[in-house]
């Protein structure tokens, strides 16, 4: 009986490793390949990263300079 729960539990995280595996693969592959468009939700996520790079956290930016294009505010980002 307790072979039994030891095994299941061995499949279970092995079938879970290798689901990971295949998930991290394909969000990662190729990641660095293609540039960010200038689409709407790409430009949020290169003002928040810039706001991280730069530790301004009022001040949003684009291409590190000030960005009036977006209406969002700082904090929401």
């Amino acid at each position: 009986m307790y072979w039994s729960y030891r095994k299941l539990n061995f499949i279970y995280f092995f079938l879970a490793l290798i689901l990971l595996s295949v998930a991290f693969y394909n969000i990662f592959y190729h990641l660095g390949k293609f540039p960010i468009y200038s689409w709407d939700e790409a430009r949020h996520g290169v003002n928040a990263y810039e706001m991280l790079r730069q530790r301004n956290f009022i001040v949003n930016t684009y291409r590190y300079k000030t960005d009036y294009w977006n209406l969002k505010p700082p904090l929401s980002y």
